[in-house]
């Protein structure tokens, strides 16, 4: 989206793209503003857990018909309509290049799906020696509903509640606020 007040214009892109998880970001940018030493306290906020999906070699899903034919499967899970166009799928010998092409843009937007929960993992194992880092993110029922569902509203704030309501949470939200009210007790140093 370009925004052009002031002048020149400057082209923003969402953050989804290549960082949908931007903690890492966000820890960089900490050291480069206070340094390595400073004592930090990250909390990350996520949009629901997404399901687990199946990421496959690219190489394989140009060479292999039946990993084509699989990868086909889930993308026509997720947009039927389209799919149904394929009415000779399951009896194709060589895959299109357009089809081929989008299979491949699936495999990777899958990619950068999960990304979130590896930029999570790698910061937590980095936090339990540099800085205080927090993760909230509802585990079930929420990942999937995508940002146009707004009819399923309810759903998502009845799953967040029950979330913020287990004991694991209630603990992590409790030490996280005494971490952001007063770093110095919480790192204990």
């Amino acid at each position: 989206m370009p925004i052009d007040n002031p002048r020149p214009p400057i082209r923003y892109i969402d953050g989804g793209l290549g960082h949908n998880n931007p903690s890492r970001l966000a820890t960089a940018e900490s050291r480069r503003i206070w340094g390595a030493e400073a004592k930090i306290c990250l909390v990350s906020i996520g949009t629901g857990q997404q399901p687990a999906m199946s990421i496959v070699n690219e190489s394989q899903l140009e060479t292999d018909l039946e990993t084509q034919k699989s990868m086909f499967k889930t993308v026509q899970s997720a947009l039927s309509t389209t799919a149904s166009k394929f009415p000779y799928w399951d009896t194709a010998k060589n895959i299109p290049a357009g089809v081929l092409a989008l299979l491949k843009m699936a495999n990777a937007l899958t990619t950068i799906a999960t990304d979130t929960e590896n930029v999570h993992d790698t910061l937590q194992r980095e936090a339990e020696q540099r800085f205080a880092y927090f993760r909230f993110n509802v585990d079930r029922d929420v990942g999937n509903i995508g940002l146009e569902e707004w009819k399923k509203e309810h759903a998502l704030a009845t799953n967040t509640l029950a979330y913020l309501r287990t004991h694991d949470t209630s603990r992590k939200k409790s030490q996280c606020s005494n971490c952001l009210i007063n770093p110095a007790a919480f790192y204990g140093k």
